[in-house]
């Protein structure tokens, strides 16, 4: 009985011993447990009642948060209460009771799971690409290290490369390696070019290449008048007005704020926008009234868990964009699309931070806001920035820059100047989707493995073949959604044909420059037509790609010439490539000439005219070259043409009694046209309110290589009848875009006079259909009418018996 009660005594005080032996402990044991239980209940209700009957919402930032608390909170205290209770948990699982209380647990788990995985799951369309959809991927590796003054010949080579393929960069009646009808930049055309400014050094977009890519916007074969507007939301990090210190570039001090202030300064209109600025503002379209720049946000998307949202802007030069419909015009209150063109310039790089890999459909988180409740980091997993590309239009160019790339897997998407990778590559296409699988897989998984890293790859993965990994979860979900808006895209590297080129740059020495040290190895690799096969060495030479160096890339190495005196060319090749035509300054628009200065001096060239922007119904016409004649003197004296014997009569107010002009023709003709101060071409093609271009090419070249020509010289005509603005003023002022009685028709009658301080006889000569180099009482009768609005009477035959090619194009219409 002794012992009985002595283990009865013992029992009890080990159980006294573990309630209330050391009070302080056991008081905060249970403090704790009673708080987190009641902090876990806590936050499942408010996570019950906010999810309420849409479970998406559970990918919500905050219900996240309360999720994680609620399990956190409440695991501690029914793991503890399980362990403590097992004994009695083992009797009650024993009983009927106890078995359907587990059954309906072990349901509510199952249910509870089963809900849960389907809130954080993709629920959006699941497409497949087109059977007989090709993507076209363009690759330039081994792009020369050094930038070429503005020029970046890397992206010189993979516009080329482009261009041969059928996609041209230049939209233009010419045809040339790069530029076409169908080309993508036009002259008047708002470009937005997207970088990656979020990340500082080698995680921003190279500004050597940005560089090189306005370099070629603004020299756009027919004159680029458009504006370029260099863009990027860099959400939580600063920006510094895109003027970091340290930047991705051969020279690191370069900020893309440096290469837009350069470009500004060469009176191009460049300027940049910091998307950044306005992530918190919620707008309207300005087709509602709503000036404001800020972010347009679409309602709540279940199936991406997220809200898709765009800018809405207006650049330095008062240009109203929105990324979604195109360029505002408050005027007339219309969107113009077709002119606005996006360019997509991101940097490859690893993303061990969250989404494994980070190229062309990740940069578009520089897009949209994070704020605003738009969830869109979380929601880029579901497809969120697919569904931003289906939106606001598939981007008119990507161009991948891989020149120094993140390649460490566990790392990035911030990279520094040590630790990045030179690859010195670019990509370049339309789908966006096919870009990333083909650069992941070819450019940065080598790059892991030859930085001494090996699969299995962290978690995230940016396997490209992993199904499972998020690279590609996320990858696929944006693909579907850009299936589902009607774009054509592929994850199938099946579907994809590669085109790449590696040589034809001239750049010889790999030093970014194309200068005599490269001629020198340009004429050492010269074999003539037909002459090849070229060894390695000479690839850089053969421009054409056709195994030989003839004449042909003679000329194409002229274009990549980097010096400022232009190279003596071989003795096989006289063709030289000359400069533009330049005009006459000031530009002052006539209704029947054209006004070119010399230019070319010591050289022997001919002037093609192109007609083109001719207005109705002379536009059939568009795109036909003509050339100009041989220049001729004439009187400025109102009823002179020829000089007579004796010289021409008076032209008061004027610094010279004649002027030389020239007809056009169907033939070249080859003269030093710097020899004279100003021509004035003339002709039935050269009618009122119309655009020419001219160009010039040298003896000695062929006139049906277009890459023989020179950059051209765009003019324009003025309205029918408009001659002058104001004649108060000597010379005349310039034409005003409008007819008038007291200004244009008084003009012509003064012209007629031959007054002081009329203008020149090439403003006044507006009649016949081959103006007659007169002014008399006639042409002002044609001003007059044209300021009764009368339109221009008369017709145009087809030029150099191009009857045919009018023909044809009357009857496509």
């Amino acid at each position: 009985m002794e012992v009985n009660n002595r283990t009865h005594t013992e029992a009890t005080s080990r159980r006294q011993g573990r309630c209330f032996h050391r009070p302080g402990r056991s008081l905060l044991a249970n403090w704790i447990f009673a708080n987190s239980l009641v902090a876990g209940l806590a936050s499942l209700c408010w996570l019950l009642l906010r999810s309420g009957p849409k479970p998406s919402r559970l990918a919500y930032p905050c219900q996240q948060a309360a999720l994680s608390a609620a399990t956190l909170a409440l695991a501690a205290p029914l793991v503890s209460a399980a362990v403590t209770s097992r004994r009695r948990l083992a009797s009650l699982l024993r009983t009927r009771t106890g078995m359907t209380i587990a059954a309906l647990g072990l349901l509510l788990a199952v249910g509870l799971g089963g809900y849960l995985s389907w809130a954080e799951s993709y629920r959006g369309p699941v497409l497949t690409p087109r059977a007989d959809y090709r993507a076209q991927v363009f690759y330039a590796p081994q792009c020369p290290q050094d930038p070429a003054g503005d020029r970046f010949l890397g992206l010189d080579d993979l516009l080329v490369l482009m261009g041969r393929e059928g996609f041209k960069f230049y939209e233009s009646p010419l045809t040339t390696e790069i530029s076409g009808p169908d080309g993508i930049i036009g002259t008047d055309d708002v470009v937005i070019l997207k970088i990656n400014y979020q990340w500082p050094e080698r995680g921003g977009t190279n500004t050597d290449l940005l560089r090189g890519l306005i370099r070629r916007i603004v020299d756009h074969p027919d004159r680029f008048t458009g504006e370029i507007v260099v863009c990027e939301n860099s959400q939580r990090e600063f920006d510094y007005n895109f003027n970091r210190v340290t930047n991705n570039a051969q020279d690191v001090t370069q900020s893309p704020h440096d290469v837009v202030v350069d470009f500004a300064a060469m009176s191009h209109d460049v300027s940049h926008f910091s998307w950044r600025q306005i992530r918190y503002r919620r707008v309207s379209e300005f087709d509602q009234g709503d000036m404001v720049n800020g972010y347009v946000v679409y309602p709540y998307n279940g199936d991406i868990h997220g809200r898709v949202s765009y800018p809405k802007f207006q650049t330095d030069f008062g240009t109203y964009i929105s990324v979604r419909y195109g360029l505002w015009d408050p005027q007339t209150e219309t969107y113009d699309r077709d002119r606005l063109k996006f360019i997509n310039i991101p940097v490859l790089k690893a993303h061990g931070a969250s989404y494994g890999a980070t190229a062309c459909v990740k940069h578009y988180m520089g897009v949209v806001t994070r704020e605003l409740n738009t969830y869109s980091h979380i929601a880029i997993e579901y497809g969120i920035l697919g569904t931003l590309i289906g939106e606001i239009g598939r981007p008119d160019l990507n161009i991948l820059d891989a020149i120094w790339i993140n390649a460490d897997p566990e790392d990035g998407p911030w990279c520094s100047i040590d630790d990045a990778t030179r690859r010195d590559m670019l990509v370049a296409g339309v789908d966006p989707v096919a870009i990333d699988m083909w650069a992941v897989t070819n450019i940065l998984i080598p790059a892991f493995i030859e930085e001494g890293h090996s699969p299995p790859w962290p978690d995230p993965s940016a396997d490209p073949t992993d199904p499972d990994g998020l690279f590609r979860i996320y990858l696929d979900n944006s693909m579907y959604q850009i299936l589902a808006a009607g774009y054509d895209a592929t994850n199938d590297l099946n579907q994809v044909d590669l085109f790449t080129w590696t040589g034809g740059h001239g750049d010889f020495g790999n030093d970014g420059n194309v200068d005599g040290a490269d001629q020198t190895q340009f004429e050492s690799c010269f074999t003539g037509p037909g002459g090849g096969p070229i060894g390695g060495d000479c690839a850089p030479a053969d421009f054409d790609a056709d195994t030989d160096v003839d004449c042909d890339d003679w000329t194409r190495f002229l274009h990549a010439w980097t010096e400022s005196v232009a190279p003596t060319p071989p003795a096989q090749c006289p063709c030289l490539l000359a400069a533009a035509p330049e005009p006459v300054i000031p530009i002052v628009p006539t209704n029947r000439y054209l006004s070119i200065a010399g230019g070319n001096a010591g050289m022997q060239t001919a002037l093609r005219v192109t007609l083109g922007g001719l207005p109705e119904p002379y536009d059939i016409f568009d795109g036909t070259p003509i050339w100009v004649g041989e220049p001729n003197e004439i009187c400025e004296n109102a009823g002179q043409s020829a000089p007579p014997v004796g010289g021409c009569g008076p032209a008061p107010g004027l610094d010279s009694r004649s002027i030389m002009v020239a007809t056009l023709q169907c033939e070249p003709h080859y003269t030093d046209w710097s020899v004279y101060d100003r021509i004035y071409a003339y002709g039935e093609a050269i009618v009122p309110g119309a655009a020419y271009s001219t160009r010039a090419i040298c003896q000695g070249c062929d006139i049906n290589q277009a890459i023989a020509y020179s950059a051209p010289l765009t003019l324009q005509t003025s309205v029918w009848g408009d001659a002058v603005s104001d004649c108060t003023v000597t010379p005349c002022g310039p034409p005003d875009g409008s007819v008038d009685v007291t200004t244009d028709v008084t003009a012509l009658l003064d012209k007629f006079k031959n007054l002081a301080g009329a203008p020149r006889k090439a403003r006044c000569d507006l009649e016949p259909a081959i103006a007659d180099r007169l002014v008399n009482i006639t042409d002002v009768m044609e001003a007059l009418d044209a300021f009764r609005g009368f339109q221009y009477p008369f017709e145009i035959s087809p030029p150099c018996g191009n009857a045919s090619r009018i023909l044809s194009q009357m009857c496509i219409e």
